[in-house]
């Protein structure tokens, strides 16, 4: 094979792959879950955020009433129940950036923000207040979950 074919054979393997990997991106991010609304707004900002990358070496955050686990691009569980006072800690597993955040894309509130700087990462929140909580994905929008604190 001349050097000119062999050149025109890898551009196309090439560009077949990041399309294909692109393709799978975007699939991902979507979802058919509808944005939660939330149904009770809090007369304070409840609780202290805590976002916090990983140090080297560090392992995801215990399963336990709080842990909510990134995967995949969606939040699991979902909705999820606690009572006031438990600190909510979101886990990332998957290899991309994620911020969970209160609100709905429509309508953001300042109840909390957490950066996850991808796999192994976590951040947390104390919710202190009883009230429901819609929040999103803030760089992947079509990312929703909710929380009820009782």
């Amino acid at each position: 094979m001349n050097t000119s074919a062999h050149h025109h054979r890898r551009v196309i393997t090439l560009t077949y792959a990041a399309l294909t990997v692109v393709g799978l991106a975007a699939a991902a991010c979507s979802s058919t879950t509808p944005a939660a609304a939330p149904t009770t707004t809090p007369a304070t900002t409840p609780g202290t955020a805590a976002p916090a990358a990983p140090t080297p070496g560090s392992t995801p955050a215990a399963a336990g009433p709080g842990a909510i686990t990134v995967k995949l691009f969606q939040f699991k569980p979902s909705p999820l129940t606690i009572p006031a006072g438990t600190k909510v800690t979101w886990t990332s597993e998957d290899d991309t950036v994620h911020e969970p955040a209160s609100g709905t894309p429509e309508a953001p509130t300042t109840v909390f923000d957490v950066e996850l700087d991808g796999k192994g990462s976590s951040g947390s929140f104390t919710f202190t207040t009883p009230g429901t909580y819609a929040y999103y994905c803030k760089i992947h929008t079509s990312m929703t979950g909710e929380i009820t604190v009782t």
